[in-house]
């Protein structure tokens, strides 16, 4: 099996669906494979047709025997480079970087001692760890988990209170979900602050499926005007989101269905910078794109 099947595969594992317009001849085969042994389904979507995994756990174990996986001598995405001229060919065994700015000392080393995070974040901007297999620190107070670096490196201008900020660098690593699922100090609890987004939306039900009511979506009181003032149409772009978008419309959690409201409203989503940008852009001296929002 090629690098790019591989990767497309594996995709399919973590996404959970995958559109046939976006599948090649190769790809389609395999599909088909699955589906005659009942881990896919072929269905209706979007204005098209797609394949949704019905077993996810099965599809996992098919593919962990069928792929290329690692002998343990390189790092995975060493290795996939070496092997395959593609580093996401095999799967990943680098251990994420946790990288945080602390407003006060509530991440706890191993022997409970509190880590000085807020000094390092004083001195140097951030605070970071890798997440390996003996990484166990708690987090004895609330996370604000953000998706890109503006946000974190100016996240105290927003007045949340929350004490520690963390980058998911986008959408976040398996390992950091499972990290925060398994804190359990009775003050931990967890903000998203995705993009305003399907992506983003996506996400949060995966950090919703994973620590429940102790995760919560960040909803300004004023994010409905920054939706008619700062909102692109360019977030819904492409078949992919509007498929996305239409699987959210019936997401079981509210708020969920509150942005994706909005976004129908103004056709359009919202990126996650807009939330440090006054609702006046005079201030700024900027001009609304008059394409870049509406129904």
């Amino acid at each position: 099996m090629n690098a790019a099947l591989a990767t497309k595969l594996r995709s399919l594992a973590e996404q959970g669906f995958v559109a046939e317009s976006a599948c090649g001849a190769a790809m389609v085969r395999e599909l088909r494979r699955l589906q005659e042994a009942g881990l896919v389904a072929r269905e209706r979507g979007g204005g098209g047709w797609r394949y949704v995994v019905r077993n996810p756990e099965a599809l996992r174990d098919v593919l962990g025997r069928r792929l290329p996986t690692t002998d343990g001598s390189d790092v995975g995405r060493v290795a996939g480079v070496a092997r395959y001229r593609d580093s996401k060919a095999v799967p990943n065994d680098t251990p994420p970087v946790v990288v945080t700015r602390a407003f006060r000392d509530v991440l706890l080393a191993p022997g409970g001692e509190a880590c000085t995070a807020t000094d390092a974040t004083m001195q140097h901007g951030v605070f970071a760890f890798v997440l390996g297999p003996g990484t166990a620190y708690r987090v004895a107070g609330s996370v604000a988990l953000v998706e890109n670096p503006a946000l974190l490196l100016r996240f105290g201008e927003l007045g949340l209170g929350v004490d520690m900020a963390i980058s998911t660098h986008g959408r976040a690593h398996g390992r950091i979900i499972e990290w925060l699922a398994a804190q359990d100090h009775p003050g931990f609890r967890a903000l998203h602050l995705p993009d305003y987004d399907p992506t983003g939306l996506l996400e949060f039900q995966k950090l919703r499926q994973a620590l429940g009511s102790r995760v919560s979506l960040h909803r300004p009181d004023d994010l409905a005007g920054r939706f008619a003032r700062y909102s692109s149409r360019r977030l819904l772009d492409g078949l992919q989101s509007r498929e996305n978008l239409a699987r959210l419309r019936s997401s079981p959690w509210p708020e969920v269905r509150e942005v994706v409201a909005l976004m129908d409203l103004h056709n359009a989503g919202l990126e996650q910078e807009s939330l440090l940008v006054p609702l006046d852009a005079s201030a700024w001296g900027g001009q609304k794109d008059p394409a870049g929002a509406g129904p």
